[in-house]
């Protein structure tokens, strides 16, 4: 009778794939089953791909059947942990040459790293909030990976339409006489 192990995390992200194998033994077939997400590909052989869902519990079966007709059955509990899912608060059309305040919302235990283009960010990179003084017009974008206690992470990022700021410039005579138009 086959005795199979699963090999693979017991410990994952929300919406990330993860592979779960048994060793091959020649002359067997398997089976595989999943709850909290979903098998991408095969579930006939020693090895799958397994996309998580939302958080909570899951589990992993494989059923394995040896060439003379023995089988076993083995599952894998799986805790799904939530990944983050960072919005970025701040304006997508900003003036040259002015700063601007980028924020995500906070979340206990969450680290921050945000990288921009077209500009530099004045202060720390690893808040959830971050002070921008954009450049030249054009475009630049702003990006945030947020990472929770878990190790789980996503990153984004916007474009931003950077606009000209107007440099106006006064005509006229810098000393005047007094009582004169």
């Amino acid at each position: 009778t086959p005795a199979p192990v699963i090999s693979g995390p017991d410990s994952t992200c929300s919406n990330r794939s993860y592979t779960y194998s048994i060793s091959t033994i020649a002359g067997s077939t398997y089976s595989w089953s999943i709850t909290g997400g979903a098998i991408m590909g095969s579930t006939t052989s020693n090895s799958i791909n397994v996309l998580w869902g939302a958080s909570g519990a899951g589990t992993v079966t494989v059923t394995q059947t040896s060439n003379f007709g023995c089988d076993s059955s083995i599952t894998l509990g799986v805790t799904i942990m939530p990944t983050p899912a960072p919005v970025i608060s701040g304006p997508d059309s900003t003036c040259s040459n002015r700063s601007y305040t980028y924020s995500i919302s906070t979340i206990a235990g969450s680290t921050y790293s945000w990288s921009i283009t077209g500009g530099a960010i004045m202060g720390s990179t690893t808040g959830n909030s971050i002070n921008v003084l954009w450049g030249a017009a054009g475009t630049g974008t702003l990006t945030v990976t947020q990472t929770s206690s878990f190790g789980c992470d996503s990153t984004i990022g916007t474009s931003v339409t950077i606009m000209p700021t107007p440099a106006p410039v006064i005509s006229g005579p810098d000393s005047t006489c007094s009582n004169r138009s």
